[in-house]
């Protein structure tokens, strides 16, 4: 069983992916913290599913820059 700390599933799978308290629902564009939604902009979003996705490997910011 993975640790709490690192995400479950692909974030481009459309699945939630649970790190944390925290839930990412990537086809929903929602962030919960338990079963409340977090408020969280469009690029913020963006960035956090970017790094979600790539978790454990350096993201350059390029990269973040063309996915926000």
């Amino acid at each position: 069983m993975p640790a709490a700390t690192e995400p479950q599933a692909s974030a481009s799978s459309g699945a939630a992916i649970a790190f944390g308290p925290f839930r990412l629902l990537s086809a929903q564009r929602l962030l919960l913290e338990g079963d409340q939604p977090v408020r969280l902009g469009g690029r913020a979003f963006d960035i956090l599913t970017t790094l979600v996705e790539r978790a454990g490997k350096v993201v350059g910011k390029e990269e973040l820059i063309a996915r926000a």
